[in-house]
């Protein structure tokens, strides 16, 4: 069995019920995958020095770190498995750290705005910048990356989330969570993690491929003889900027416009064929 998590609220009733699932209905092989993310009015930003000016809702990081160790004492319970996404706050990853040190089989990912953007992103009401969970402060970002570095996060996942110019170009409390993650993502592993030395690039590649095929079990993420041959080319030297016109993706929704980046995708096989080359 594997149980997806995500909670909506912080009642004692939603609470005993997810309790008792995991507890009583499941067995011990359990793997529960939790968003990282509940909302209990709105979640839309971190910080209430920046949602009250803009007239929504604060998603305190502190609620986040509650829910994420709360599993993790389920899972303990249990003897289950659980994976954490997007991890995002400073207090997350040290509970993941702290769980790991216990024992409990816990892995988790987070994503590259998480280390490469802060909640002022949104101070001018960039609907690009509406994340779920929200933007965090420098503090949360300097975790991130270090337990990127550490160990405490296992692998990196995109959290694409497309969206139509249409939906987004409207108030910020209206515009849906997410942005566009698949086109920016080597570019923002490399120039933010690789360039400054926090990892290797071979350990990013492994972060971005055959961890997450580790955790979830899948025959991919390898080079390997009789896998499949799902292959991206690329120069970790090349540099481009951040064009969202150009984007294969028929969505837009990118808060690194305009941004320099370093590594280029050159060609792309999927089960030993070419989907994509550079023009």
């Amino acid at each position: 069995y594997r149980l997806r998590v995500m909670a909506i609220d912080t009642t004692d009733a939603v609470d005993f019920e997810w309790r008792e699932d995991i507890l009583y209905r499941r067995p011990p092989s359990t793997e529960i995958v939790d968003e990282e993310a509940y909302t209990v009015e709105a979640v839309l930003l971190d910080d209430d020095d920046i949602a009250f000016p803009l007239k929504t809702f604060a998603d305190a990081a502190g609620a986040h770190a509650w829910l994420a160790e709360r599993e993790l004492e389920l899972a303990e319970m249990t003897k289950s498995k659980v994976h954490v996404c997007h991890v995002s706050s400073a207090g997350s990853v040290e509970i993941v750290r702290r769980a790991k040190a216990r024992g409990i089989r816990v892995t988790c990912e987070t994503a590259p705005h998480y280390w490469t953007l802060t909640d002022d992103a949104v101070t001018t009401f960039n609907t690009n910048a509406k994340m779920n969970p929200p933007l965090r402060e420098e503090e949360d970002v300097a975790a991130i990356k270090t337990g990127i570095k550490d160990g405490t996060i296992d692998c990196i996942a995109t959290d694409h989330a497309p969206h139509t110019p249409t939906e987004k170009d409207v108030e910020f409390d209206y515009a849906p969570f997410g942005i566009v993650g698949l086109e920016t993502s080597l570019g923002l592993v490399i120039t933010e993690l690789v360039e400054p030395g926090i990892l290797t690039l071979e350990r990013a590649i492994e972060m971005m491929t055959n961890a997450p095929a580790r955790i979830l079990d899948l025959p991919a993420g390898t080079l390997g003889a009789g896998k499949p041959a799902d292959i991206a080319i690329f120069d970790p030297k090349a540099e481009y900027t951040v064009d969202p016109a150009t984007f294969l993706s028929r969505s837009r929704n990118t808060p690194f416009a305009g941004r320099r980046l370093r590594g280029l995708v050159k060609a792309t096989l999927c089960d030993g064929r070419f989907v994509y080359r550079e023009p």
